[in-house]
């Protein structure tokens, strides 16, 4: 049971990565449209196009430690 837990969990953290990505890519997207692109503004554009793996990796990150804790206190339950 405990290894459905982590697999779960671990899906749930790719799918919610691929969202907060995703949410990441529009805002981008927005503010390109929206306010065009400056060049004296590059290091800005740099940090947001440097977001994207980590608006990724982040919440895979903690749904797998969520998913850990929970097959963690589930054996020790046993």
């Amino acid at each position: 049971m405990s290894k459905s837990i982590r697999e779960g969990s671990k899906r749930f953290a790719v799918l919610l990565g691929r969202l907060v990505c995703g949410a990441w890519g529009l805002f981008v997207l927005y503010h390109f449209i929206v306010n065009g692109y400056r060049p004296e503004r590059h290091l800005f554009y740099l940090v947001l196009f440097l977001g994207f793996p980590v608006t990724y990796f982040v919440p895979y990150g903690l749904g797998k430690a969520i998913g850990w804790v929970v097959e963690e206190f589930a054996r020790s339950r046993r």
